[in-house]
């Protein structure tokens, strides 16, 4: 929208050629043959999975860094007490 303005056409302008633009294209979907194609393509492939996978690892590593960050502290803490009880 913004190269648009920078043009020489009027706001008007412009809003008339979304307008027609909308109305030509707005009835335009993809076939169903080409849908369920695609689908098959995307279910059938490891992009997912993969996906997935790289997900769950990085929550499975962030979980353990919490967990030995939360477990050093806990034992500073005691070591902590311990020694200013000494």
């Amino acid at each position: 929208m913004e190269d648009l303005q920078l043009s020489n056409m009027s706001a008007s302008e412009i809003e008339l050629m979304e307008g027609f633009l909308n109305k030509s294209f707005s009835n335009l979907q993809p076939k169903a043959s080409f849908q369920a194609s695609l689908k098959d393509r995307l279910t059938a492939s490891n992009v997912f999975s993969r996906r997935n996978r790289l997900g769950a690892s990085w929550v499975l590593g962030l979980s353990v860094a919490l967990a030995g960050f939360t477990f050093y502290g806990i034992c500073y803490l005691i070591y902590k007490s311990y020694v200013s009880k000494s």
